[in-house]
């Protein structure tokens, strides 16, 4: 990748907006029409992958980038593109990644629910940057190490999930298991609520500490939470769980020499 300051003509610029939220983009848009007549939006994604083609076929000069997209983070969205980086606003619904990221490269970040004040403060704050000639300041290596942190810290405390029209971060500490359900994922909690996910399993596989072990195509466990464990006649693997619900997952013959190694099991 490369990084230099953007010689704009006549000061319009044009902007991707990277959102996997359909309210939250339309928001964005919505507030970009008091400054149309310096940024164009040229389009938007509501994913990771198709951000970085975007990107790479247009090559915007502004982002506005969700640090928390579906099928990746909005730092690896920046480490993948083979184009110039252009000026990046984040936009987040939680600010202990927005805030280290600031503070190292971004124009700004917005917590979301953001309202119009705060984002024509950033799009202030882009055109004093502008108008100075000054670029992005952050190389490679520091986004590939900012993602890495980013990775790193969701593994071990939080998972962003839906409730209602809300997003809330569950601690991993309480989850039981995770369900696949026909197309949706749950995450089951040990006081017997459960909570919808956009995740896939496979995706979850990636994201969650080593104390969560994939036993079925549509079931992941916590072993810190296996109160007993048991063979049907088929010596697959039964596991009770010590969640209100008392929750019996039946493992998969697929997965039966990675549970064995992993729980340490005759």
């Amino acid at each position: 990748m490369y990084f230099y300051a953007y010689q704009f003509s006549e000061y319009m610029i044009k902007a991707i907006i990277i959102e996997d939220e359909e309210p939250a983009r339309l928001k964005i848009g919505r507030m970009l029409e008091q400054h149309k007549d310096f940024i164009k939006v040229i389009g938007s994604s509501d994913s990771g992958a198709k951000a970085i083609t975007m990107i790479n076929e247009h090559k915007p000069d502004l982002l506005f980038l969700d640090i928390h997209l579906l099928d990746m983070n909005g730092f690896d969205v920046l480490t993948s593109i083979n184009v110039p980086c252009p000026y990046v606003i984040f936009t987040t619904a939680y600010d202990n990644y927005a805030l280290k990221a600031f503070e190292v490269f971004s124009v700004e970040y917005l917590l979301k629910p953001i309202d119009q004040p705060k984002f024509d403060a950033a799009i202030d704050k882009l055109k004093a940057l502008i108008q100075k000639s000054i670029s992005s300041s952050f190389t490679a290596d520091e986004i590939t190490k900012l993602s890495k942190e980013y990775s790193d810290q969701n593994k071990k405390y939080s998972l962003p999930v839906h409730q209602g029209q809300a997003i809330i971060l569950l601690d991993l500490d309480n989850i039981s298991h995770f369900e696949a359900d026909d197309k949706y994922v749950f995450a089951h909690c040990l006081d017997g609520k459960k909570y919808l996910t956009q995740k896939t399993l496979t995706i979850l596989e990636e994201f969650l500490p080593d104390n969560f072990l994939r036993i079925h195509r549509s079931s992941i466990i916590n072993t810190q939470h296996i109160r007993a464990i048991n063979k049907d006649f088929k010596s697959r693997y039964i596991l009770s769980m010590n969640d209100a619900g008392n929750s019996r997952i039946q493992s998969s013959i697929q997965y039966k020499a990675v549970i064995k190694e992993v729980l340490m099991l005759k």
